[in-house]
Parts: structure tokens; C-alpha cells; sequence
């Protein structure tokens, strides 16, 4: 077991001048760390950067990033809550149902309009809940 540093007023353990690893390891209050990862495989962990940023590496590359300004895909500056980059792929995201159809919802606070596929049919929908005012463009 790790012993106390004597020369840490604050009665603290510190892990990183120990060869023990443990099984289970049981925190309470606040514990900082600036890397999650597994010793299996060491190029794929979650980073906190210091940066008020969360940064999601697989395989050595980063994948993902939460920062204030929202989430980024492909991206480490997301212009907004959710920033896809594809990079030179011409797919940027895909949306898959199991169902008849699949839907991307664009709301706002006052109505709502769709994407939808429907057996490989483009539809654009106006006010879909609206049944006398709604407006649908198919393909």
C-alpha cells in the first residue's frame, strides 16, 4: 500500500510513486486525473486538456471533442453545439432507422420541419404536426 507523504500537509496519497495497482479503487469527493485510458491500449483514452476541453482519442488520433463552444467531429474547434467535419470523405454523418423511415427534426420554438427518407425517397416537411397547413416536397 502506498504511504502517506509526510511532506503533504493535506494527509494525501499519491499513487504515481507506487508499483501497486489495484483491482478496485474506490474514490470519494473529487478526484482529478488528466488522462482515462487502459494499459491494454495505450493510444485509445479520454484527455482532459486543461483547456476546459474533453478530448476522445482512438488508435492515437483524436476522434472527438467536448469544449464550451459544443461538441466536434473531426474537428478540434466546433463552431457550434454539434460540428461535423468530415474531412475529405463526402459523408459527414449518417442516420439510420430500423423502421419505414428515417427523420432529421429541425425545430425551433415556434414549429418544426423534417428530412425524411422513405424507401429512398427525399421528403421535406413544413409544419408535419400541422395537418391543414403542412407542406411536403417529395422527390
Amino acid at each position: 500500500m502506498p504511504r502517506l507523504n509526510s511532506a503533504d500537509s493535506d494527509a494525501t496519497v499519491n499513487l504515481g510513486e507506487s508499483g501497486i495497482r489495484f483491482q478496485n479503487l474506490h474514490l470519494s469527493g473529487t478526484a482529478y486525473a488528466q488522462y482515462f485510458g487502459s494499459s491494454a491500449d495505450t493510444n485509445t483514452l479520454i484527455q482532459f486538456a486543461g483547456s476546459d476541453d474533453i478530448r476522445f482519442r482512438a488508435g492515437g488520433t483524436e476522434q472527438m471533442r467536448i469544449k464550451t463552444t459544443g461538441v466536434g467531429i473531426g474537428t478540434s474547434s466546433p463552431g457550434s453545439k454539434l460540428h461535423v467535419n468530415s474531412g475529405a470523405s463526402d459523408v459527414a454523418a449518417i442516420f439510420e432507422s430500423t423502421d419505414d423511415y428515417a427523420d432529421i427534426r429541425l425545430k425551433d420554438n415556434s414549429g418544426s420541419s423534417y428530412i425524411r427518407n422513405a424507401a429512398g425517397n427525399l421528403f421535406l416537411q413544413a409544419d408535419r404536426e400541422d395537418a391543414v397547413n403542412n407542406t411536403t416536397i417529395r422527390s
